[in-house]
């Protein structure tokens, strides 16, 4: 090999190297406990969309100025937090009115 050949090829790698956007990889385990969080989370906002998918409950929200799909928007915009306390909330009254 000539000297000018490996003199270009080392210039071609060094050239690679510099001008070649390169992202660091990064890898987690995600646990099984923050699965089953999003899993619960999920299901107790599709249980608040069909608490007010109820004709009782669309009712109660015309009477005040609001539509379902306004209470959707809603639901959509709470944190994991705020949804699992609302579900709570809705738990505890209808256990409440059971009795």
């Amino acid at each position: 090999m000539s000297k000018f050949s490996q003199l270009a090829i080392v210039y071609v790698c060094v050239f690679a190297l510099v001008f070649t956007n390169t992202m660091p990889a990064y890898a987690g385990i995600v646990g099984t406990n923050e699965i089953l969080q999003l899993q619960y989370t999920d299901l107790k906002r599709a249980n608040l969309y069909k608490i007010f998918d109820r004709a009782d409950a669309r009712n109660l929200l015309e009477k005040f100025g609001f539509t379902a799909e306004q209470a959707h928007e809603r639901i959509n915009l709470l944190t994991d937090k705020e949804i699992r306390m609302l579900s709570q909330k809705f738990e505890d009254f209808a256990h409440s009115r059971e009795y």
